[in-house]
């Protein structure tokens, strides 16, 4: 009678392993799906809801993308320092080798500085956990040194986040920071420094993160004029109106 035995195995295995994955589906699926809350592949801004609490505190942020990069780094710093105020910028690694100098600044006049990956690809979000980390650490070795500074915040280009960057992300202690107002100023030619303004002023609210761009990707020779021709406008109306500048680490994660 040797079929009902081997019959009898066949559906005690198949059992067996139905069983094994439901008890598995139960534990490792949560667990999953909270490590990556983030899409497959998210367009911007995908903001960190957790930290959107609402406030009463006028606190907001600028955060400058892309840099640093030629004169127009060095005109948004003097503008800072002259206002008294510290902003959040997120280096591009390719950029901060081009310019050490600018990026050692930031450092000493109390900024923030992010990594921003090494090249500003397009592709990031499409490559290999392998492949990801190999741009990211590149960017983070050049940021450290060349500043001392190591960073542990980082903004992906385009705002494109891949589910194999998040898990990278996680790993190596990175936060993730987007923005909540998108200045448009990478965009010279449709974006002159009186809509800039137009726009941020009617966008700005409590805890608020600003985007702007003191570089472009790695261009060379990019026009930065609108956004250096609108930020002193914008730091002394949003002053009028009672917000104090803080740099993205200052808002509860």
């Amino acid at each position: 009678m040797p079929a009902p035995k081997i019959k009898h195995a066949k559906l005690f295995w198949l059992g067996f392993f139905v069983f094994m994955f439901l008890v598995l589906a139960a534990h490792v699926v949560p667990v999953y799906a909270a490590s990556t809350s983030t899409p497959a592949l998210s367009p911007s801004p995908a903001f960190d809801v957790s930290r959107s609490n609402a406030t009463t505190t006028k606190e907001i942020a600028l955060t400058f993308d892309d840099g640093p990069y030629g004169t127009s780094t060095a005109e948004v710093l003097d503008i800072l320092e002259k206002e008294h105020i510290h902003a959040t910028f997120f280096l591009i690694g390719k950029n901060v080798e081009e310019y050490p100098a600018l990026a050692r600044r930031e450092v000493a006049d109390g900024d923030l500085i992010g990594n921003h990956s090494y090249d500003h690809s397009k592709k990031l979000a499409t490559l290999s956990q392998s492949a990801f980390e190999l741009n990211l650490l590149k960017a983070q070795l050049a940021i450290v040194s060349n500043t001392g500074i190591s960073p542990t915040i980082y903004r992906p280009p385009y705002g494109l986040l891949s589910d194999a960057m998040h898990k990278v992300l996680v790993k190596d202690g990175f936060h993730t920071d987007f923005w909540t107002i998108d200045a448009e100023d990478w965009n010279y030619p449709k974006s002159p420094s009186a809509l800039i303004i137009k726009d941020i002023l009617a966008q700005a609210k409590p805890r608020a993160i600003i985007l702007f761009h003191d570089g472009r990707d790695t261009h060379v020779d990019y026009p930065r004029g609108n956004l250096v021709d609108a930020l002193p406008t914008i730091i002394d109306d949003l002053k009028k109106e009672g917000y104090t500048f803080v740099t993205v680490d200052k808002f509860t994660r």
